[in-house]
């Protein structure tokens, strides 16, 4: 389901699990991406302003494993969504806020074979966390990949998850970014952009989340997502445990053919 074809409203501002079980949900949260094209398209100022001012959960989730040994990350969609958050949003909820902060997701699980199956039909993109050129200190557990918003070039696996929020790339490129920042002066914000960020666990805290919660290594663990206002810089996090928090989310009216669905 595209999120960028309906119109879309924003929300006032209530935590994730609220959001998921009101009749706003399941099935109407907008994506990463599709608040970004919104704030890249959206014609009405004061829809503008609400997209550039607000935080805003997103209908992504962050996914992490160990493969070959190695820590990887991966941005979940909509389908990722529906099938790790949506389904389980108590179990989700109550890992995250009042658990260990992660929603291990078992081998067995229905959640984690979707997540498999996606990624061997080359329908959802692995990548390799040490590859991400994260800048990050020895005790953080959040890492972030920074670019320049006029200057920036991605390697396979950075590219992995920059398209999830950001859009499709050409050549390692992309115009995304900046035709944003000029909906955003164009919105009257003040909010000066140089440079955007993605953060993810480190490598090191999902090594440890593995060893401390006795993964296998066919397990996976997620959190959920965020785009941020811009206040702090152009920022998508994959990597959070506080859903409890009161934050936005932008909703995409369905259509009837499809509300039988959910």
């Amino acid at each position: 389901m595209g999120d960028v074809i309906y119109k879309v409203r924003v929300l006032e501002p209530t935590n994730l699990e609220e959001q998921i079980k009101s009749e706003v949900f399941p099935g109407t949260m907008s994506t990463a991406l599709g608040i970004n094209n919104a704030r890249r398209t959206e014609t009405d100022k004061e829809e503008l302003r609400n997209l550039v001012n607000k935080w805003f959960y997103t209908a992504n989730v962050g996914i992490y494993g160990i493969k070959n040994g190695e820590p990887v990350a991966i941005i979940g969609g909509i389908d990722e969504f529906l099938k790790v958050v949506v389904d389980n949003i108590d179990a989700f909820y109550n890992a995250l806020v009042i658990g260990s902060g992660v929603y291990k997701l078992e081998a067995d699980s229905e959640a984690n074979q979707h997540i498999r199956s996606r990624i061997s039909n080359n329908n959802l993109d692995e990548a390799i966390i040490s590859n991400l050129g994260l800048k990050y200190d020895e005790t953080d557990s959040l890492g972030k990949m920074t670019w320049k918003t006029d200057d920036y070039s991605f390697n396979k696996d950075q590219a992995a998850l920059v398209q999830v929020p950001y859009g499709s790339l050409k050549e390692g490129k992309f115009d995304l970014n900046m035709q944003n920042m000029r909906r955003v002066r164009r919105a009257g914000s003040n909010y000066k952009i140089t440079e955007t960020r993605i953060w993810v666990r480190t490598p090191q805290t999902v090594k440890k989340i593995f060893e401390q919660g006795n993964y296998k290594e066919e397990d996976l663990f997620a959190q959920a997502t965020w785009s941020n206002n811009f206040s702090g810089g152009y920022q998508f996090c994959a990597a959070d445990k506080d859903v409890s928090n009161d934050i936005s989310v932008r909703r995409i009216p369905l259509p009837e053919s499809m509300k039988q669905k959910f």
